[in-house]
């Protein structure tokens, strides 16, 4: 009369076994509901993919369940005691208690497993945290419990006791659903957090301790303490309140950071970093329009950049930024490596080389996307004193950049070289009028672009150029910009003695060959006695072409080159004519190559010579008429001088203006918006 009974009663599905025993009262209110059950699925997922499914619970639904709980309810609360229960790779045992009226729920878990990588939705868990995060940590040991307390709209987490791998945590967390705000309080510590890295180094292991106190609401966050200190004597302390959104208003920040050792996340970067120290210092400050970077700081070595930091409107921010710093030294954080004649590999033939590295294009898809300049404006000022490299330093470095409306002008940047050089860029990356227009200007005078150099001695020695360039194109991918860029190049050399090999500069198996064939003397003779360079060409739509594109003379030899080159095929023509000079004999058993060929493309270039005396490819065609391989040989000695290097400037100069007037019009349009 009371209520229904029943013990041992049995239900199966399929592979599915659920047994159960308890008593349910016809009046709840009065009485308790008490049922007991213990169950073997093979899978959730027939039962709850109603629900579930295309949820982020969806794959937790693939696990095998086995377990035994206990439920008692009465007057709209329930009280479930978990006994055990294996959710595939997972145990846990645990007690929750809910009122159905106002949902409130206090929840007790204590949950291990000795690994979770054959846990159904470890993919999915794993997939939450940001790439650089180990995913072999799935395979750690993992363990978990503690409380958890439901008081719509609140919800809090309370001596909380976590474990993965060789990390162990303890905290609490006290959240709010409405105010979109919670306080977090946390305690970890780990024998080695490397292991977190996605590619974490496996000669290293480095342990730490992290404490953490703070609260976070939609524009304000303070940090009570966040203290990291590390088995390396790596640190980082951050202290204060950082307030955004509408206004800056009492932010009062500290940061410091020291990284003993930036060579431990080398792997994590992807590229090699030295055994250096690295220290940042910051403070911010705001006021309701403004928030300002004092004590800002950077250092590593013997390096130190300093300088100061102040944005303004928080909802559009505009940023002013100056930095300084009286020395920078570049070399532990560049390649010290010079390749010399004896260091490189002999072994592999150029064609064999060539093979292995062959790709069908050079220039990549890659796409361009320039939509942060539409998220923010700013002013940049750096100003670098004496710059130290191995092999030579640079004098200064000075730029002035800015940001507003969608485009990045580069105002002015200039770099003086160690002796009387000077070079000067200006350019600028728009996506003012819904496209990506980029334009670049160079001038140069006296600067040294030589090759990676040994000696204080062959610097001195190098020729000196001027250099004016002026380039503009559109495009969405690094392709499409390729393919519309037009403009013009023009580099001139004086006197001087250069290194005959290339000493890295050019490593390529194709370019070794190349210029061996071209001047037969870099094997031979370590140096060159330049008289003057021109490298001259025109671009157009893509289309770049020389003629000549280099007039190269030295006292011993003298090299005439056209080229043409299209960039959206990435096919290239060009020829070489190397004459030798006076006092340089040649015989007709020498291997002197008077004329060379290069076709094919940019990823796939191929050197042919011209036994003939006639190479004729695309529109470039250059004929002996006949006239043997020494006749003409003896015939250019009288025809190239040091003056082949004049004729070319001066048959460029309308293309060189005609070049700085399409960039100054391309500017102007960019710049301008649309009507």
């Amino acid at each position: 009369d009371e209520g229904v009974s029943f013990t041992n009663a049995r239900l199966r599905i399929a592979a599915d076994s659920v047994e159960t025993s308890g008593v349910i009262p016809f009046d709840t209110e009065i009485s308790v509901i008490s049922i007991s059950a213990s169950a073997e699925l093979k899978s959730l997922r027939p039962y709850l993919s109603h629900w579930l499914a295309s949820t982020p619970a969806d794959q937790l639904m693939d696990n095998p369940v086995t377990g035994n709980v206990n439920l008692t309810a009465k007057a709209g609360l329930i009280d479930l005691q978990v006994d055990s229960l294996d959710l595939g790779s997972l145990a846990a045992t645990g007690r929750a208690s809910i009122d159905t009226e106002s949902l409130s729920t206090a929840l007790v878990l204590d949950a291990n497993s000795s690994s979770l990588s054959g846990f159904h939705g470890a993919d999915w868990l794993q997939a939450q945290f940001p790439k650089i995060f180990n995913e072999q940590l799935a395979a750690a040991p993992f363990s978990v419990n503690g409380e958890l307390d439901i008081r719509p709209p609140q919800f809090a987490l309370n001596n909380v006791n976590l474990r993965l791998g060789n990390t162990r945590g303890a905290g609490s967390f006290l959240g709010n659903a409405d105010a979109n705000s919670f306080n977090l309080s946390a305690n970890i510590e780990s024998t080695n957090i490397l292991e977190w890295l996605q590619q974490a180094p496996t000669d290293v292991a480095i342990g730490g301790e992290m404490m953490i106190d703070g609260s976070f609401q939609p524009e304000q966050w303070t940090m009570n303490r966040l203290d990291v200190r590390l088995d390396d004597n790596s640190a980082l302390y951050v202290q204060g309140t950082y307030h955004h959104g509408e206004s800056f208003d009492n932010t009062d920040l500290k940061l410091k950071s020291t990284i003993a050792d930036v060579s431990h996340f080398s792997d994590l970067l992807g590229v090699t970093l030295p055994p250096e120290n690295l220290s940042l210092d910051l403070l911010f400050q705001g006021d309701q329009e403004h928030l300002n970077a004092k004590n800002f700081s950077i250092s590593s070595g013997e390096s130190e950049i300093t300088g100061s930091l102040k944005i303004e409107n928080p909802s559009r921010p505009v940023i002013t930024m100056s930095l300084s710093a009286p020395n920078l030294d570049l070399r532990p954080y560049t390649n010290s490596r010079v390749n010399t004649a004896e260091s490189e590999d002999k072994t592999a033939t150029p064609q064999t080389a060539q093979a292995t590295s062959r790709k069908r294009t050079l220039i990549p898809e890659t796409p361009i996307d320039l939509g942060v300049l539409n998220t923010f404006d700013a002013d940049i000022t750096l100003d670098i004193g004496h710059i130290q490299g191995h092999t030579r330093d640079l004098d200064s470095l000075d730029l002035h950049a800015t940001v507003s409306q969608g485009n990045l002008i580069i105002e002015d940047l200039q770099l003086f070289d160690e002796s009387s050089g000077r070079a000067q860029v200006k350019g600028f990356a728009s996506t003012m009028n819904g496209q990506n227009d980029f334009g670049l200007r160079l001038s140069s005078e006296e600067i040294n672009i030589g090759v990676p150099i040994l000696t204080q001695e062959d610097i001195d020695a190098l020729p000196r150029y001027d250099m004016r360039l002026a380039i503009f194109g559109s495009g969405d991918t690094m392709r499409d910009l390729a393919a519309s860029v037009s403009g013009g190049i023009e580099i001139i050399g004086g006197q001087g003695r250069i290194v005959s090999q290339g000493q890295g500069f050019l490593t390529n198996a194709f370019f070794d060959e190349l210029l061996t064939l071209v001047n037969p003397l870099r094997e031979s003779d370590p140096y060159n006695q330049v008289e003057c360079l021109a490298a001259i060409a025109s671009i157009k739509d893509g289309k770049l072409k020389g003629d000549p594109l280099v007039t190269f003379v030295t006292n011993k030899l003298a090299v005439i080159s056209k080229a043409e080159l299209d960039f959206a095929s990435e096919k290239v023509f060009a020829t070489f004519n190397t004459v030798p000079q006076r006092g340089f004999g040649i015989s007709a058993s020498s291997a002197f190559n008077p004329f060379v060929g290069v076709g094919g493309t940019l990823a796939e270039p191929q050197v042919t010579l011209d036994p003939e005396g006639t190479i004729i490819q695309g529109s470039l065609a250059v004929a002996t008429g006949g006239i043997s391989l020494i006749g003409k040989s003896v015939l250019d000695r009288f025809t190239v001088s040091k003056k082949s290097c004049d004729k070319a400037l001066k048959k460029f100069a309308p293309q060189r203006q005609q070049a700085l007037d399409s960039y100054a019009s391309f500017r102007a349009k960019a710049l301008t918006p649309a009507k």
